[in-house]
């Protein structure tokens, strides 16, 4: 079964649906290409003519905040009308978004609202039930789906990023307005040539129609599994061989969730240990979720490593124009900085395949750092080094969102993973104003340097976290070690459960066998 359900054709035309629409709901990343022009059009042709790129940032967390705060809507429509419908009602309210734009970009505020909050909104619902659907068709290789599907999100602001720069700045004109603002260590410039300020508005309603087009394209090729694609029982399921089961101790029959894991039931149960065997037992209820600690847990780990994603996506070209002024430069570093964003979607999620959640989280993270640690000095080794570390960056962070739904719904399991998923996604709506209020606040008293340094401070917090959740074997030794269960361990097992019918006789194993101590779990 987990080498056939490879070669049907229907899940791969689901995966293609859900890149399409998280290729144009993934453009949200090339906010930071258009933060210049937006600025630009609003200090010159609009009604705020102070306002400063950290001030403009607010639009972007507006949209962190819509995407995070509907995340959890999406969900939870998912179950109620499907995949393809609650898509599609996101995948239009974000399209909307942008399009409405084209009327509101004289406005910070208004603008907010529509490139921010709407945009976001829509983003948010759209956004989970293409990934979860994805996996569900794929259960045996739910990171490999996971990291397909969000690697469309990633590859967004590849196409769209060029769009934006070659529409607005087809000639290649440096920003040449000087900001006026004293007392601040870090000087901003901005677009002031008549000609891009003219093009801005229109390509809101440019990007609105591609990504309606696309999108409504996705949703027609997304669908949801039939209810009997997952079955509970080995008795219809070939993958397992129940020779290596153990009754299960919350049914009266072999259990078996293809998603998750088979239980190996031992001496002790698995309620003694209950939060952290519920990371292979099955899937949980949502208050069940609530009730371990590792629901707060991942919900702070994510808060502190989401903002290497918000610092940089929002931030990156007004930092490189600092000592670069190339405008199509710097779209071409932020064009290679989304498909390795994409790739490390696939990759990461491969790697957490292999080796599971906590060592690939650990890993990625320590990338992150290093990277995050270095990234001010590229000013002083000049353009080609940003072209280097810029991409790299996105490279590393960019597994986060692999990593975020295939840790959920390994933790917890798949029926309520869209749920559960926006609800941990909420933390990004904190993330994201705590972003912006420190780049609005702090960039003229620390400048990048100190920004950047902040942003990777909590990178390594979030590291220190990751330590604290739990440590499952790795996934192919364990396979290994069940395929060469002693059969003769095996057959007395099977005896037992014939011979004595009572509760605690189907919990005992012999002692001759070896296996003493608690409920293990086995993860395919």
């Amino acid at each position: 079964m987990a080498g056939s359900e490879l070669l049907t054709v229907r899940p791969w035309l689901v995966i293609f649906g859900g890149i399409l629409v998280h290729l144009s709901i993934g453009s949200y990343y090339s906010f930071g290409n258009m933060n210049p022009y937006i600025t630009s059009y609003i200090r010159l042709r609009g009604d705020q003519p102070d306002i400063t790129f950290g001030d403009t940032a607010w639009v972007y967390t507006l949209l962190v905040i819509g995407l995070g705060s509907a995340m959890f809507v999406g969900g939870y429509l998912g179950e109620k009308i499907g995949s393809r419908w609650t898509t599609l009602l996101g995948s239009l309210i974000s399209s909307g978004g942008v399009a409405l734009s084209y009327f509101t970009c004289h406005n910070l505020y208004y603008l907010m609202l529509t490139y921010g909050l709407m945009f976001g909104v829509g983003t948010g619902i759209a956004y989970v039930n293409p990934l979860t659907c994805a996996m569900r068709w794929l259960p045996s290789h739910r990171g490999m789906a996971s990291g397909l599907v969000v690697a469309g999100f990633g590859a967004g602001s590849t196409i769209f990023t060029q769009v934006q720069t070659y529409f607005i700045n087809p000639d290649d004109i440096a920003a040449n307005v000087p900001s006026t603002a004293v007392d601040c260590i870090q000087t901003e410039m901005y677009f002031g040539e008549d000609a891009i300020l003219d093009r801005i508005p229109n390509v809101f309603l440019l990007l609105g129609g591609v990504y309606a087009a696309m999108q409504i394209v996705g949703c027609l090729l997304i669908t949801d599994p039939p209810e009997n694609a997952m079955p509970v029982s080995t008795e219809e399921d070939p993958l397992i061989d129940k020779d290596l089961m153990a009754p299960c101790e919350y049914e009266d029959h072999y259990q078996m969730d293809t998603s998750l894991c088979l239980c190996r039931v031992k001496r002790w149960k698995i309620n003694k240990q209950f939060s952290k065997q519920s990371l292979f037992g099955r899937s949980l209820s949502v208050k069940e979720a609530l009730r371990t600690y590792l629901f707060p847990l991942l919900w702070i780990t994510f808060l502190f490593m989401g903002q290497a994603t918000v610092y940089l996506a929002n931030m990156y070209k007004t930092f490189g124009q600092t000592f670069i002024s190339s405008d199509h430069f710097l779209a071409n570093v932020g064009t290679i900085a989304s498909p390795m964003n994409a790739i490390s979607r696939v990759f990461w999620g491969a790697v957490a395949d292999r080796y599971s959640y906590k060592p690939t989280m650990l890993a990625l993270g320590s990338l992150c750092s290093v990277l995050l640690m270095t990234y001010y000095f590229t000013s002083d080794m000049g353009r080609y080094a940003y072209a280097v570390w810029t991409p790299a960056l996105f490279f590393s962070f960019g597994g986060n969102y692999s990593l975020w739904p295939f840790v959920t719904t390994s933790t917890f399991g798949p029926k309520h993973a869209a749920f559960l998923y926006g609800l941990l996604f909420t933390s990004q709506m904190l993330g994201g104003s705590v972003a912006a209020l420190a780049q609005s606040q702090l960039t003229c008293a620390i400048g990048y340097g100190g920004l950047i340094s902040l942003v990777a401070g909590l990178q390594v917090t979030s590291m220190i976290l990751t330590l604290m959740y739990p440590d499952p074997p790795n996934r192919r030794e364990r396979s290994k070690k069940e395929v060469q269960v002693d059969v003769r361990d095996r057959k007395a097992m099977a005896e037992r459960d014939q011979g004595d019918s009572s509760p605690d006789a189907s919990m005992q194993i012999d002692n001759d066998s070896g296996h003493e101590g608690r409920v293990e779990s086995t993860h395919f």
